[in-house]
């Protein structure tokens, strides 16, 4: 298996990360040099069609726009742009894939190089299909925006290409609920749930299917042809804590030990822990995540009893798991039970 990146690692293309929301900010009356101080770009890159950049860099470049047009929602009109740049070569192909169900497809084949850190989790149940968000790497105290521009990037295709049509999704976020949401009316047409366990959203599945209404198959086609060449020229690696969680749910309902991760990554259990310290993240903190995600789905989506998903999740009786449920999302399993 390709080692997973860091967030010193050149993972993302300049372009379709970072240039969209560096103009706007210049149009806020930003300055370059303040916007790309601390970070390893330099105004000379900026016009180099396919430079990369590591994931620090963009973090920190986030970090300095945030600070320079301190805006609620520069997240949302970030993705606005976008979304209309016409050479943006992924988000142009997401416009032209047949339907929702495809463009999904497509988001989580070609992610690598445009926006992979975040990890998507799909979970279907007989209503919805659920994405659970989750960082792939440790985003340096910017979860927040980056949840918001994926988010944003999503609700803005399907209001492009389905005429508005938003009824049938609705929106979990972890943050606390703001003072002034407006924002979110203004730019999703849907106002989130807060404080809630994970990032999710919800789609209803008639959704998925209705045409885009820019759908075309010659260019979709085409576009994903272009993105297959990138990744083949950049590889089509994932975030190390994706990359620690996917392994950690399949070794399920063992548990992952701290050395068996390491030995995969090809270092010691005490380098792994230092690693994750500089991620915001412990390996027990990992294994809480996947455990806690599995559950709800388990629970929520597939409606699978107490008993069932403590076996299922390596516990040794319902009421160890009963505990643990609490302790991750502060309510017992019996209140996300799906109606």
């Amino acid at each position: 298996m390709t080692a997973p990146f860091d967030s010193e690692d050149k993972c993302l293309w300049l372009a379709s990360s970072c240039q969209d929301l560096i103009a706007l900010c210049l149009r806020r009356d930003a300055d370059l040099n303040r916007l790309l101080s601390g970070t390893r770009i330099f105004p000379a890159n900026l016009a180099v069609e396919h430079h990369r950049i590591a994931a620090r860099d963009w973090l920190n470049l986030v970090r300095n726009c945030r600070r320079q047009v301190p805006v609620d929602d520069l997240a949302f009109m970030t993705a606005d742009a976008m979304l209309a740049n016409r050479d943006h070569a992924f988000l142009q192909m997401l416009q032209c894939a047949p339907d929702l169900g495809s463009a999904l497809r497509a988001w989580h084949r070609h992610r690598a190089g445009f926006l992979p850190l975040v990890q998507v989790s799909p979970a279907g149940s007989d209503r919805d299909l659920s994405l659970h968000l989750r960082p792939a790497i440790g985003l340096q105290g910017q979860d927040a925006f980056v949840t918001e521009l994926t988010v944003s990037l999503l609700i803005g295709l399907v209001r492009h290409q389905l005429d508005d049509a938003t009824s049938g999704i609705s929106i979990e976020l972890t943050t606390q609920r703001p003072a002034d949401i407006e924002s979110y009316r203004l730019h999703w047409r849907i106002e989130p749930s807060f404080d809630a366990p994970v990032n999710r959203v919800r789609i209803a599945y008639p959704l998925l299917f209705r045409p885009f209404a820019g759908s075309d198959a010659q260019r979709f086609a085409q576009l994903q042809a272009g993105l297959r060449a990138l990744s083949r020229h950049s590889g089509r690696r994932i975030g190390l804590l994706e990359f620690l969680r996917r392994r950690m749910r399949r070794a399920l309902p063992q548990l992952l030990g701290l050395e068996q991760a390491a030995a995969a990554l090809s270092m010691s259990g005490s380098s792994l822990k230092r690693l994750l310290k500089q991620h915001g993240v412990s390996y027990g903190e990992l294994i809480d995540e996947v455990r806690s995600e599995l559950a709800w789905t388990l629970l929520r989506e597939q409606r699978w009893s107490n008993p069932r998903v403590a076996e299922r999740l390596g516990y040794a009786n319902e009421h160890n798991f009963r505990r643990a449920f609490k302790r991750w999302t502060g309510r017992p399993p019996s209140a996300v039970l799906a109606p």
